[in-house]
């Protein structure tokens, strides 16, 4: 199926619209000579700003990631960055980056390096840890600048330091919005890195270019300035698409990797800025170190954590019957293993129960109904065995089974008949199964030199002379394998 042409004649509106863009910042630049530096630096600005508003309109869409949020905060502070140089333009004071742009600038990065830090999967409370580390670095990028520029703005010689500065912060961006797309399923995430991977790549050569060829030419005014414009436009075009719906993909090793790393990358980009600031600020610089450190610290305890809490509810989950919601087969296999390992014979006693006649009830009511009857009956047997400190399970299909830890056959068969009486009583049981219903219990005591299998066997083999003695009866099995009955 192609594509919608309504969405093919959206995008080509766009494209068009960021060519006229393109072709009005020269147009004005050639038109207006005289105040040339003022309208390219507002060119640039709007640029940016466009780029902003078309990432939060695309956080606003269902489906997509909020994180674009957060990228349109990163445009915006780049475009007040830009706008910072017009007052300086426009007075003919030079134009060329003061302070206060330099440190925007600067900024801006922060904001992106905490998108392509942070996992989907992470809770608020790491996400919180992220946020105070990226505003840690924000105020060490901000003592960075500080250090080489001025409000009014950057001395000749200290341009080459912030110079590596954008360049190691521009390379450190473009390099993880690369591994972060490749190493991606196929999610909101996914399409966020490779657009940023796509802008990054295109602001890095445009920055350098800029930061290392232009800044020796004429300033802000002249046709290259257009190259400032294309990744913002770029960006803008792509935060517009209407893309196709996610298609999740198996990760792979790599994708696992770069998941479990991607914590590294904040607290890296801290002890990189504070390693800057060592030799000018070094109680600044321990800071930064003890913020990465400790935060990281943090992240790493929450995260422990939240994998012990996931280890004990995936337990939880296979050894508790999904339908009745009591232990399953597996939780009483190891139950029993474990009991009998405690005591040789062990003092326990084991009850079998089946649900009588429950093809006639699944016939008369359906499988929803029977399902029903069975969560019901479940419920009534879970009860009475909490009271008495007995563990009942589901064994399969419509049979239960009970552990009782004591080895007096008049306290077990207490507590089956005890069992009997309420589900045959239940009016939860009985509006489940659309009539009364009755449960058959073959009750067996563990036995010296005995195995757990043969105690199964012995509760089984009650159960079957109950439900042959009439069913809704409850039949103890006696080592001479003659039976005790307790009748309805």
């Amino acid at each position: 199926m192609g594509d919608d042409p309504r969405k093919r004649g959206g995008e080509a509106r766009l494209l068009a619209l960021a060519a006229l863009y393109l072709c009005g910042h020269a147009l004005l630049i050639t038109l207006l000579r005289t105040h040339a530096q003022v309208v390219s630096i507002a060119c640039v600005t709007v640029a940016a700003a466009w780029a902003a508003v078309a990432c939060a309109r695309r956080a606003r869409r269902a489906g997509e990631t909020k994180d674009w949020w957060i990228v349109a905060l990163a445009m915006l502070l780049w475009s007040a960055g830009m706008a910072a140089n017009l007052p300086f333009a426009a007075t003919g004071q030079g134009a060329v980056n003061p302070g206060v742009s330099m440190l925007l600038f600067v900024l801006y990065m922060a904001p992106l390096l905490f998108v392509l830090a942070w996992r989907p999967e992470d809770p608020a409370a790491v996400r919180r840890i992220d946020g105070g580390l990226a505003l840690v670095l924000a105020g060490l990028f901000c003592a960075i600048v500080a250090g080489h520029a001025s409000v009014a703005g950057t001395p000749l010689e200290n341009v080459p330091a912030l110079r590596s500065v954008y360049d190691v912060g521009n390379a450190f961006i473009l390099g993880l919005a690369f591994i972060r797309w490749l190493a991606g399923a196929g999610s909101p995430q996914r399409v966020l890195f490779g657009s940023l991977a796509i802008y990054a790549s295109i602001y890095f050569a445009v920055a350098f270019y800029v930061n290392h060829v232009e800044s020796i030419g004429p300033g802000y005014g002249v046709f290259s300035d257009l190259a400032i414009d294309f990744p913002f436009l770029v960006l803008a075009l792509i935060a517009s698409r209407r893309g196709r719906p996610h298609a999740e993909i198996a990760l792979r090793r790599v994708d696992k990797v770069v998941q479990l790393a991607s914590p590294l990358v904040l607290p890296l980009a801290l002890l990189l800025a504070s390693a800057h600031l060592m030799p000018s600020q070094p109680w600044l610089a321990g800071l930064g170190i003890a913020a990465a450190v400790l935060g990281y610290g943090m992240r790493t305890v929450l995260a422990q954590l939240r994998a012990q809490e996931q280890l004990e509810r995936l337990a939880a989950v296979a050894t508790i019957d999904a339908l009745t919601g009591i232990a399953n087969r597996r939780r009483f296999d190891e139950r029993l293993a474990s009991e009998w390992m405690s005591a040789r014979p062990p003092a326990i006693t084991l009850l079998l129960v089946d649900v009588d006649h429950f093809k006639a009830i699944n016939d008369r009511v359906g499988h929803p109904g029977g399902d029903a009857c069975l969560r019901a009956v479940a419920h009534v047997l879970g009860t009475q065995a909490s009271r008495s400190g007995a563990f009942a399970a589901r064994y399969g299909g419509e049979e239960f089974v009970v552990l009782v830890p004591a080895r007096e056959e008049g306290v077990a068969l207490a507590l089956a008949e005890s069992m009997r009486e309420a589900v045959s009583g239940s009016d939860a049981c009985r509006t489940a199964a659309g009539g009364r219903v009755t449960v058959s219990i073959g009750v067996a005591v563990a036995r010296a030199g005995g195995t757990p299998q043969d105690l199964v066997d012995a509760a089984d083999a009650a159960l079957y002379r109950a439900k042959g003695a009439g069913r809704d009866r409850v039949v103890l099995h006696a080592r001479d394998a003659s039976s005790v009955t307790t009748a309805s």
